[in-house]
């Protein structure tokens, strides 16, 4: 059984296939490869013309394809910057916020947090907001949550160690 020759596609989808056996392009990777392949056509057209190669435009071009590349990645490397300083604004927003709730709980003359009972609206309310705020922020400031409810008398350092204790895998 003789085996037909492939075509110069199906042998270029084979080796695409054998290094990255899981990649498919999108639908903008693939609008980029068109236009990457418009331009390198326009290119060739108007040296044909001017007896310039796609050898002598890309020594042309390199040198402004790498600045550009370059802006595109500091650019981007700003941006991620960016949201990762907002992100620790909101947080420490957030925490703020918490925190001036929670000293007013603890302060209100009329039902002091300290004071209440399980299940009494005030201690919902606070277990919702710490619970909430617990979600929001990253480690740190959990540690400064979980250090303003340990001052606070909201918790104790016995239910911690005992939790601690639990966790623990039984020793022989």
């Amino acid at each position: 059984m003789e085996r037909e020759p492939k075509s110069p596609r199906e042998r270029a989808g084979d080796l695409i296939t054998l290094l990255v056996s899981d990649w498919r392009p999108s639908p903008r990777q693939v609008l980029w490869a068109i236009r990457i392949g418009i331009f390198l056509s326009i290119l060739v057209a108007i040296g044909y013309s001017y007896g310039i190669t796609l050898w002598d435009w890309s020594k042309l071009l390199v040198v402004p394809a790498v600045i550009a590349a370059g802006g595109l990645w500091f650019n981007r490397q700003q941006e991620e910057r960016a949201l990762e300083v907002e992100s620790q604004r909101a947080q420490d927003e957030a925490l703020r916020a918490y925190l001036d709730q929670m000293g007013q709980l603890l302060l209100d003359k009329d039902r002091p947090l300290r004071q209440s009972e399980v299940g009494d609206e005030v201690r919902t309310v606070a277990r919702v907001q710490t619970l909430t705020i617990l979600s929001r922020v990253n480690g740190e400031r959990k540690g400064a949550v979980m250090r303003f409810l340990l001052e606070a008398g909201l918790i104790r350092g016995q239910t911690r160690q005992r939790l601690l204790l639990e966790r623990r895998p039984p020793t022989s």
